[in-house]
């Protein structure tokens, strides 16, 4: 795939804080070279961790997390990613539901995207997913969790930190 064949890239931020840095880092890295659009992704649905701590939580008589707290959650994970694209690519953020299978088959169905920017893991869970991006004829690309990846991001914010949003 040659990295000049892109202009919108969709990047989908899992429950991980690594796979995160690792994701964030890629997507800047080529996104900057060719001055593409970026779309951070997160969808609101409680991650694995949270899934088997719910088990231990219905034994436990714990209230029940609700949506609001998850699409709380999703919003502050995506601000705190967004502090680390620079200013001169253009960011857009997104919320999506809590069923992440078909909330990311809903938002490439759409087409706008040119690549996928994703963790294995989210990637190779859904066949529907998978399906639809072939068919869309979109590229994608599986990151892996690399430890140098925050800090290659702490450096570059250093040189080109984003403005703060006018109010």
């Amino acid at each position: 795939m040659s990295a000049s064949s892109f202009r919108h890239l969709l990047v989908v931020i899992g429950d991980e804080q690594d796979e995160m840095w690792a994701l964030l880092d890629r997507a800047v890295e080529l996104a900057d070279a060719e001055h593409a659009r970026l779309t951070l992704a997160k969808t609101c649905g409680p991650g694995r961790v949270a899934m088997c701590l719910c088990s231990f939580a219905a034994l436990a008589c714990a209230p029940p997390v609700r949506a609001e707290q998850l699409q709380l959650e999703a919003s502050r994970r995506l601000a705190q990613a967004a502090e680390f694209v620079p200013a001169a690519i253009p960011l857009c953020t997104l919320v999506l539901g809590t069923d992440t299978p078909r909330s990311l088959r809903r938002l490439v169905q759409t087409g706008s995207y040119d690549l996928i920017v994703a963790s294995q893991c989210e990637l190779c869970r859904d066949h529907g997913l998978r399906r639809a991006i072939r068919k869309l004829g979109i590229a994608a690309l599986m990151v892996t969790t690399e430890p140098v990846a925050q800090s290659r991001l702490l450096a570059r914010k250093a040189f080109r930190p984003r403005p703060a949003p006018q109010i």
